[in-house]
């Protein structure tokens, strides 16, 4: 092996290592109390106005989500976070459909929601955040 070859291989070595680190670093960080008070004050929010308007409580539980993960440290969107995320969930398909059904929501004209998929759908979101570290 030629000089090239070996640092090529010491520096993949080291990306490697990189890589590593930073996922096992990534999601790390704990709330504080302002942002777990802050949390609260917005799931009782968010409680309260799914009985009136279930799609802005939809809504608006997926922003507390991308709240959450950019807490935690992740960027970019809620989709892109929740890849970088995902061994964090105990149920990452739980957590997929919840945002799934905010896209729709965002996305599609007259989207129609039952009172069950709205209680299930808030309740995915609550272990999520739960997963994450929230105390609620």
């Amino acid at each position: 092996m030629d000089i090239i070859s070996i640092v090529l291989l010491i520096f993949i070595g080291l990306a490697i290592v990189v890589a590593i680190l930073v996922l096992i670093k990534g999601g790390s960080r704990k709330l504080t109390a302002q942002q777990q008070k802050f949390l609260n004050k917005q799931w009782a929010k968010i409680i309260s106005e799914s009985h009136n308007n279930s799609v802005q409580a939809i809504l608006d539980a997926d922003k507390l989500l991308a709240y959450l993960l950019e807490a935690k440290g992740y960027e970019g969107t809620v989709g892109e976070m929740l890849k970088k995320s995902g061994s964090l969930f105990k149920n990452l398909n739980d957590v997929w459909a919840a945002h799934k059904l905010r896209n729709k929501i965002a996305h599609e004209i007259g989207v129609s929601l039952s009172p069950k998929d709205v209680n299930k759908t808030l309740s995915k979101f609550k272990k999520a955040y739960k997963d994450l570290g929230a105390k609620l």
